[in-house]
């Protein structure tokens, strides 16, 4: 019994921090093209997501590449995009957005918006899509960036070696660029300000004509060396913050000297690591991508299959301490996500989430199942409970085609039951161990119903 005790509190405390909810965002992000669909990029602007990417609808309402969700509906952002073909090396779609002097940016690899000529990066000016200079056509941006008040692109860009300053008026180099290691335009993925510097991370050999492997430092004026720097086949991926450090991931083995595993941390002085990393064992090259704070833990996500010793679905979550999955996970790639009025959305090339239909977009609640919050009108009703084998589980109002989801002490799904109707089931326990698991009914993925059921030792 003291046994029981135990677990009935610890599971008591893990599900009042942890508990979470996956649901879908209606149809998704769908694209019917023929292009590659995916979500690339998000941001909070004014109150507003956006969300952009490669596709030609989100939840059902046209928008091309782009759409923005005000907390009750999504709508289009004036025409979006369109691009000719893919070019050589990166697909079409929006990959990345930025704000500069209180205006919406957008780069990626498209070349008009409605009828109007768009070289890869584009103004919205609150009615539609304006030019931002001219970049060579094939060349793609993956990442924007503000620094000094000076708006910086980064990608694979022709004529610049893959990273520009935009002055007003035109994009500007920035030295020699970035360059491999015999010299040839090399790639810019992402860049982020920390302690007062712009740090670019991708896939290159020396910036600037400064030797540090995928991941170096721009004041403004000089590039600056990061030892020897990120070392892998893949690079840096994306570059994030968490407690104040500098995050970076991707595909790499080592920086400055010292071993990692895909992803590191940087406090402006040490290089240090999560547990044992994460990634996808064998070597997916792009193991790890984007990195986001949401309610004082670090989510991480990518195409991965183990975060520490912890076995993860594309996403996981560091608490300060220790790794652990984020429910049953993605069946895809995430690419990108943002936390939107307490919500945490996830973009990428999926289909799955958290054990639901998502169609490359979803989102994440914290405290959904908190055992404290459950009211009248939306508690379950179970007896006996705790119970041994089996209890009944009841609604005061009959539901169809409803779905019974049944979440542990880590935030797992541990069981779930569809095609439900009435308003009783007979709830059995089956292989479940004893302890506090909390349970919630969904109707196509809105929560109508939650609780918490006590198992005990048979």
């Amino acid at each position: 019994m003291k046994k029981l005790y135990a677990t009935i509190f610890l599971a008591f405390i893990f599900l009042n921090s942890f508990a979470q909810v996956w649901s879908n965002i209606g149809s998704g992000a769908q694209n019917t093209t023929g292009d590659y669909p995916a979500v690339y990029s998000m941001l909070v602007f004014n109150d507003e997501l956006y969300v952009a990417g490669c596709f030609t609808s989100i939840k059902g309402v046209p928008a091309s590449y782009i759409a923005k969700f005000d907390g009750t509906n999504w709508s289009p952002v004036g025409d979006g995009f369109y691009h000719t073909g893919n070019s050589s090396i990166m697909y079409s779609g929006v990959k990345a957005l930025a704000v500069f002097n209180g205006e919406l940016y957008a780069g990626g690899v498209m070349d008009r918006s409605g009828s109007t000529p768009i070289y890869n990066v584009a103004k919205w000016d609150g009615t539609s899509w304006q030019p931002v200079g001219n970049l060579a056509s094939g060349s793609s941006v993956l990442s924007l960036c503000v620094f000094n008040n000076e708006l910086y692109a980064g990608g694979f860009i022709y004529g610049h070696h893959s990273i520009v300053k935009w002055n007003g008026s035109a994009w500007l180099s920035l030295g020699g660029g970035m360059q491999d290691s015999i010299g040839l335009p090399a790639l810019v993925r992402d860049m982020r300000v920390f302690d007062n510097k712009l740090y670019i991370g991708g896939q290159f050999y020396t910036g600037g004509g400064v030797q540090s492997r995928n991941l170096i430092t721009f004041d403004g004026l000089h590039f600056a060396a990061i030892g020897s720097g990120a070392i892998g086949e893949y690079g840096i991926t994306k570059l994030g913050e968490y407690n104040n450090n500098l995050i970076i991931t991707g595909g790499f083995t080592d920086v400055n000297g010292i071993p990692f595993n895909n992803i590191a941390q940087f406090d402006r002085t040490t290089w240090t690591t999560f547990s044992t990393g994460a990634g996808y064992p064998g070597g997916y090259s792009f193991d790890v991508q984007p990195v986001i704070t949401y309610n004082n833990s670090m989510y991480v996500g990518g195409y991965m299959s183990n975060a520490g010793p912890v076995s993860v679905n594309g996403i996981a979550r560091w608490d300060g301490t220790s790794w652990m999955g984020v429910g049953s996970g993605h069946n895809g790639v995430i690419g990108s996500m943002a936390v939107y009025h307490d919500e945490l959305y996830v973009g990428g090339n999926f289909t799955i989430a958290g054990g639901i239909p998502a169609l490359n977009i979803a989102k994440l609640k914290d405290g959904t199942l908190d055992i404290n919050e459950a009211d009248n009108n939306s508690s379950l009703n179970v007896y006996p409970n705790p119970f041994s084998t089996e209890a009944t589980i009841q609604t005061k109002t009959n539901f169809q085609n409803a779905t019974l989801t049944v979440v542990d002490c880590y935030g797992q799904i541990v069981r779930q039951i569809k095609n439900l109707s009435g308003n009783t089931l007979i709830f059995s326990r089956e292989e479940l161990a004893a302890g506090i698991y909390m349970v919630q009914l969904t109707l196509e993925s809105k929560v109508i119903a939650g609780g918490k059921i006590v198992i005990t030792e048979k």
